[in-house]
């Protein structure tokens, strides 16, 4: 499991807004807020580029900065250390071999609110 809750723009712009909020008493001040879509970049690279070997190289290790130790945890604890690294590794080298012989449709858009606050 890896826990995630996705905020709209309205909560994050909600203590910036309301008098009653530790961060408007604190004089934090709304100044504009958006939400913008921004591509994988190791996509947008590979669609540049063309070096699959590249892109699955680079892709697979940034996913797996976030979601190695989910899968680890998943694994039965009877195993050793060793053992489980073993299989999360045999996992991700296999990812990285699947981008490799696909790679249309792998990549991580993001979402991304741009907020800017101002202190009075």
């Amino acid at each position: 499991v890896i826990p995630q809750f996705y905020r709209s723009l309205e909560e994050f712009r909600a203590p910036l807004e309301d008098p009653t909020s530790r961060a408007y008493q604190a004089g934090l001040r709304l100044e504009s807020a958006e939400i913008r879509y921004v591509r994988c970049p190791y996509a947008a690279h590979f669609e540049r580029q063309g070096d699959v070997d590249a892109f699955a190289s680079s892709y697979v290790p940034t996913t797996r900065t976030w979601s190695e130790a989910a899968f680890a945890n998943s694994l039965d604890s009877k195993r050793s250390a060793e053992e489980r690294a073993a299989i999360v590794g045999e996992f991700f080298d296999s990812f990285v071999e699947h981008v490799r012989s696909d790679p249309a449709g792998h990549g991580m858009d993001y979402v991304h609110a741009y907020i800017s606050v101002r202190k009075i």
